[in-house]
């Protein structure tokens, strides 16, 4: 697989750093069984929409479109459908395993 140009991008290198970093965060939180609304899943919210954005900026489709889908849901806590939301967290992590792997080829 051809490495696009921005791929050596000291920008786009940052950015799968903190993808990683974000999803680590993520992971951690839908580790817990059921994470405090409020402060948990708020602050997700903005990892979502962090990572929504720099994956627009690169191209990278699929996980901007996961991160906004994940970001809106976690906008009303209230009405918030934890299995619903690791299943679209699993989809962002498979989303992100080229990232990943591009990186290291």
């Amino acid at each position: 697989m051809e490495h696009p140009a921005f791929i050596s991008s000291k920008a786009y290198q940052i950015f799968v750093t903190e993808l990683g970093r974000h999803l680590a965060t993520a992971d951690s939180v839908f580790a817990l069984p059921e994470p405090e609304p409020t402060a948990e899943l708020r602050k997700l919210a903005g990892v979502f929409h962090t990572i929504k954005g720099g994956a627009g900026f690169f191209g990278l489709d699929r996980i901007a479109e996961l991160s906004g889908l994940l970001e809106k849901r976690l906008a009303d806590v209230a009405d918030t459908d934890l299995r619903e939301l690791r299943e679209l967290f699993l989809q962002l992590k498979q989303a992100s395993e080229p990232v990943f792997k591009l990186r290291e080829s």
